[in-house]
Parts: C-alpha cells; structure tokens; sequence
C-alpha cells in the first residue's frame, strides 16, 4: 500500500507570519489604512443597522396610532356617536356604480393618452435615474477609495446590519 505523505503542521500555532500578513491584507492596505472591503463592510453595517433599528421604532409608533385610532372608532360607534346612514350610502354607491360604468366607454380614448404620458415620464425617471445612479456611484467610489465592483460586500453587510438593527430596535 503506498504511503501519503501529508505536511500538517504539529501544532495549531504554527501559522507563519506570511499567512498573517496575507490574512491581514484583506482588511488593511499596505499601509495600514482600512482597505476597501474593510470601508464596505463598516458603511454597510452601520447604514443597515440604523435602517433596521429607526424601521423597529417608527414602525411600533404607526401601529400603536392605527391600531389606537380603529380602537377609539369602534368605541365611540359602540357608543352612538357615529350613526351611518345606510340609505343614503347605498343610494351613493348605486351612483358611483353607475358613473363606472359609464366611465368604461370613455375609458378606451384616455387611457391611450394617459399611456403615452406614463411612457414620457417613465423615460424622464429613467434618465434621472442614471444620472443619480452614476453621480452616487462616483460618491461612493470616493468614499471607499476605489472602483466598487465588489457591491456584494457592501450588500451582505447591509442585510446583517439591518437584521441587527431590526434585533436591538426591538
């Protein structure tokens, strides 16, 4: 049977100062400064935790004023003083039935136009939007030093960020 020859080390500290220094240099640059993966990850931690934790805090306060305005409704209606006047609601809804349908016909002739339009300004959206696309993206770029082809980095670090923050704002 032939032998395997296998060069493990003997013990799990014998991690040359190469290894290091090369295990290093994915987070700092030569220098010493914070590299560019190293900047993605901090602005995206950060950015994603304060998004996840302002999103916990607002979204408590808007579902406790909902939920506390349905409640003072159903109290004050249980109360008597909310009287709904049901004839005259369904003589409203019979009208507005009527209109709809009358507005079918007419429907053909403005939706051509108001499709055009939707077009016009989707084309004007799209190009702001490349132009802030492109404008952000040299922000960006700046900030973190170099070109941004890594976005994934930035992205990872957004999402755990924002579930931290979802966690602490709880």
């Amino acid at each position: 049977m032939p032998s395997v020859s296998t060069n493990k080390p003997s013990t799990s500290k014998a991690r040359t100062n190469e290894d290091n220094s090369k295990w290093m240099e994915t987070f700092l640059d030569k220098d010493g400064s914070p590299s560019a993966t190293t900047k993605q990850m901090i602005i995206g931690g950060v950015s994603g935790w304060v998004t996840g934790f302002l999103a916990m805090k607002i979204g408590k306060v808007a579902a406790t004023a909902i939920g506390g305005g349905i409640i003072l409704l159903q109290v004050a209606n249980h109360q008597g003083y909310i009287n709904i006047n049901w004839s005259r609601l369904q003589r409203d809804m019979n009208q507005v039935a009527a209109k709809v349908t009358e507005g079918d016909q007419k429907k053909k002739d403005w939706t051509a136009k108001l499709e055009k339009k939707f077009d016009k300004l989707a084309d004007k959206a799209e190009d702001m939007a490349n132009r802030l696309e492109s404008r952000s993206k040299r922000w960006y770029e700046k900030l973190i030093g170099r070109e941004s082809r890594d976005l994934h980095i930035f992205i990872t670090s957004f999402a755990v960020g924002t579930l931290v923050g979802i966690v602490t704002g709880a």
